[in-house]
């Protein structure tokens, strides 16, 4: 019986490696296609600024070093940062009449904030584990 145990604890731990990783994969998914989606709406603009595309992207950036190490608290902190992006990506929804580009930025910032808090608890549920 004590033999079965450690299995069952070997296959719950490693279904939370399994969703750090996949959080993790899925933060990096939407924070590139976040900073690439900066780009595109430069680039489809009638005057490409790079001082709009600094002022956009530096934000995002700041969390670069954090999210290359996997640090818990910079998963945390980005998603504070994203509400003020959601928040400005719905308000453009309206401005803009649902603009293919407007509904793709808010759904990377939604889906970010959201893989991001995942890859948070899971990491925080994952440590709690026994080795």
């Amino acid at each position: 019986a004590h033999r079965n145990v450690g299995i069952a604890a070997e296959g719950e731990l490693m279904e939370w490696r399994n969703r750090v990783l996949m959080s993790r994969l899925l933060t990096w998914i939407f924070y590139l296609a976040l900073l690439i989606s900066f780009v595109v709406a430069q680039l489809l603009s009638d005057h490409f600024n790079w001082g709009v595309l600094a002022f956009q992207s530096a934000p995002l950036l700041v969390f670069l070093p954090g999210l290359m190490k996997g640090n818990t608290k910079t998963h945390v902190w980005i998603g504070c940062v994203l509400l003020f992006y959601t928040s400005k990506f719905i308000s453009d929804l309206f401005v803009s009449h649902w603009s293919w580009l407007s509904i793709l930025q808010t759904l990377c910032a939604v889906a970010l904030f959201t893989a991001a808090a995942l890859y948070s608890h899971w990491q925080w549920k994952l440590k709690k584990q026994p080795d």
